[in-house]
């Protein structure tokens, strides 16, 4: 118990001093769940599960359609 993914985002943002509101995660499978929840703002691949996708603020095309790229591009760099 408590040691997940989100755990882990915790931990490390803390470590860096960075607030979780300023975190951005991607996840495409259950395990990642926690990942999404404890994310500032959290990205669904395409190929996760709805009920996963709908835990996202944002989903993105999968893995074969390069669908981290379009969130890096959409959600993480600079326009």
């Amino acid at each position: 118990p408590g040691v997940d993914k989100g755990a882990a985002l915790e931990f490390v943002a803390a470590r860096l001093g960075i607030a979780m509101e300023d975190t951005v995660a991607i996840g495409d499978s259950w395990n990642d769940a926690p990942l999404l929840r404890a994310a500032g703002f959290a990205i669904a691949m395409g190929s996760a599960p709805p009920e996963l996708q709908s835990l996202a603020d944002a989903c993105v095309g999968d893995l074969d359609h390069e669908g981290v790229a379009e969130a890096l591009k959409a959600f993480v760099l600079p326009k």
